[in-house]
């Protein structure tokens, strides 16, 4: 196991910003492909 210098908290809150983002462009690449689809 390693031992990481992050509080946790600070790590929780990365990793929910992270996947925030991470939620913001699968968002935007469905948008794309549903643009491509429709021409």
């Amino acid at each position: 196991m390693y031992k990481l210098d992050i509080p946790s908290n600070d790590l929780f809150i990365d990793l929910a910003d992270l996947r925030k983002r991470r939620d913001k462009d699968i968002k935007k690449m469905l948008d794309l492909l549903i643009e491509l689809e429709d021409q």
